[in-house]
């Protein structure tokens, strides 16, 4: 595999996490560059390690990861993305988010968009490819992508006020159903 397709794959698998980054980035009320950088960095880790999990535990995690990964990541964006829609049109002033995402709900926003690298890192295994390279990239990408996610979804939620909130749960939503739609199709 040549360092193109480790991009094209890393960025492929990061597209999830930059999109729940806009998100995070549409509910803040002030940008904080380290609150920015540390969404970005527990993304980028979970990509990897779930990258490395899935290679590690090869085949296994292959079956187990299948419909039952796919449906509770596809729960936790529809949950989250549920409450950010009610937060936005419950308050009257635009969205009205904690001062700090909590740590929880970043940590579930990122394992739920790390399942699918979790099964790739199976693939991998099952294909004898080098996983290490391929991880340390795909980390690295994905904090990238979710930092200029983050700065991206901030100074749009700026100009959009109220429907911040909304577009951002919508897209969560959205990133959710087509997760399902991929076990469908």
């Amino acid at each position: 595999m040549c360092f193109t397709e480790i991009i094209l794959i890393a960025a492929g698998l990061a597209a999830d996490a930059f999109s729940v980054s806009v998100c995070e980035g549409l509910a803040m009320k002030r940008f904080g560059s380290l609150r920015a950088a540390c969404i970005a960095l527990v993304c980028g880790t979970f990509q990897a390690v779930m990258l490395l999990a899935g290679y590690l535990c090869g085949s296994y995690f292959a079956g187990v990861t299948g419909t039952a990964g796919d449906h509770l990541a596809a729960g936790l964006l529809f949950v989250t993305g549920g409450k950010m829609i009610y937060s936005s049109v419950k308050e009257k002033d635009g969205i009205q988010y904690e001062k700090s995402s909590p740590p929880i709900r970043i940590l579930f926003l990122a394992a739920a968009t790390s399942i699918d690298a979790l099964a790739f890192g199976a693939v991998f295994s099952a294909q004898k490819q080098d996983v290490f390279l391929t991880a340390a990239v795909t980390g690295i990408i994905t904090f990238l992508m979710c930092l200029a996610g983050v700065g991206i979804g901030f100074f749009t939620g700026k100009n959009t006020g109220k429907q911040a909130g909304t577009i951002g749960g919508i897209i969560l939503i959205l990133i959710g159903a087509k997760i399902l739609a991929g076990n469908i199709l």
